[in-house]
């Protein structure tokens, strides 16, 4: 195993794709450990469910005692060597004092651009996130506005604020949060103020999606249920991408999806986006994850329809002749100094052709003008950003707000 020092701090940036290395001599290293389903199937049959959460649910110091002797007994089953796949997650403290992941900010969760969406809820404004998996701002109907995973009775959200009105803009009082000790309280430092509003179409690309969403029934959780339950058809609570594939395929086939569905390098980055990111970091996709991975699948095929129209030359990469006409027909006017400029900024490698998994990047980093560049890694997708929502007066000014904070919980 090497070890580096500071003096390796351009070979870690270059290898691992990131802005900045920051170094902490007192910082908390956390374990994790994922099973080996490949090595494991046969032998666990019917338990990997069982030692699979158990798995997970180990404590710092039975990681550790595995980490130093290469053995330990779960569920009955004795497992070592590469049965269990151990990782080092770093932490650090917030201003606050409560633990979060290194580059993610205390309000990430919530904190995003978020747009004005066509639909009303209780006859007032809704807005959805610019991002992969959405959140949602919308009013209850009755005395909160609220930020939820889904339009609904907002008895379960991340935070709310009282207020009857209909702008969340101008309400008087601050939003309430849950605490570290699970208590919802109001919290200042949640903020949700106006913003200017973009008229880019990738990020109109974005808010367009809902409603087709709703059409395949990727937000609809009696048939995201009767979907899981034809793909996981064993009942394990986990998935392969093999049969993820297999899935989007006969969905395709039997008419039930529309065929811009089925574009394998698109199902590529869904699945990456999905477990690196989403999920846990394993190569299996779980009944908890299934949702975003849908919303990936959707998302990424949107892309991937643009990367075609643009890729002229039909080869699975676009110059910098392909993007000038490319952007010129998506609205996005550039002059030839600009596309170069901007090109350079897509070609990260400088090799004068831009991939799917770049030009994902460069929509990502319209869309998510705050993300930071480093959560892109391979991956390439909406996954930090800062929060806003666009708010429409009529027919005449549109505008964005903000809004922050975490924690999702039940309403009291």
């Amino acid at each position: 195993m090497r070890t580096f020092t500071k003096r390796d701090t351009w070979y870690i940036e270059e290898e691992l794709n990131v802005m900045e290395v920051v170094y902490k001599a007192d910082a908390e290293i956390t374990l994790s450990g994922t099973l080996n389903f490949k090595a494991l199937g046969k032998r666990l049959g019917k338990d990997m469910k069982v030692v699979k959460d158990a798995v997970s649910n180990l404590s710092q110091d039975l990681l550790t005692e595995f980490e130093k002797t290469g053995e330990i007994t779960v569920e009955g089953h004795k497992l070592a060597g590469d049965d269990i796949q151990l990782a080092r997650k770093l932490k650090v403290q917030d201003l606050q004092g409560v633990s979060r992941p290194l580059f993610l900010g205390r309000y990430w969760h919530i904190n995003g651009t978020y747009d004005q969406m066509s639909n009303t809820h209780h006859e007032r404004p809704v807005w959805v996130k610019r991002d992969v998996v959405p959140l949602y701002v919308f009013h209850t109907g009755k005395t909160r506005w609220v930020v939820s995973k889904r339009v609904d009775d907002g008895s379960k959200c991340y935070a709310y604020v009282q207020d009857t009105g209909y702008n969340p803009v101008k309400v008087s009082g601050h939003w309430c949060c849950v605490d570290s000790d699970g208590q919802w309280r109001a919290d200042p430092s949640v903020l949700c103020s106006p913003m200017p509003a973009s008229n880019d179409p990738f990020v109109q690309l974005r808010t367009s999606l809902e409603s087709e969403m709703e059409q395949y029934g990727f937000n609809n959780m009696d048939k995201l249920r009767q979907l899981w339950k034809r793909l996981d058809f064993n009942g394990n609570n986990i998935v392969s991408l093999a049969e993820i594939d297999k899935l989007v395929v006969e969905m395709v086939a039997g008419g039930m999806w529309p065929s811009w569905l089925n574009n394998k390098p698109a199902l590529m980055r869904a699945y990456k986006k999905t477990i690196l990111k989403d999920g846990d970091g394993d190569d299996w996709v779980t009944k908890r994850e299934f949702h975003n991975l849908l919303l990936n699948i959707f998302w990424f095929n949107k892309l991937w329809q643009i990367f075609e129209v643009v890729d002229s030359g039909d080869d699975r990469r676009i110059d910098v002749n392909e993007f000038i006409r490319g952007m010129s027909q998506l609205g996005l006017h550039l002059s030839p100094s600009e596309a170069q400029e901007q090109f350079n900024k897509i070609d990260s490698n400088h090799g004068g052709q831009v991939l799917f998994v770049e030009f994902c990047a460069y929509v990502r980093s319209r869309v998510h003008p705050d993300g930071n560049p480093s959560f892109d890694a391979d991956i390439m997708s909406g996954e930090k950003c800062n929060k806003v929502m666009r708010q429409s007066h009529g027919n005449t000014a549109t505008r964005e707000l903000k809004v922050t904070r975490k924690v999702v919980g039940k309403v009291p």
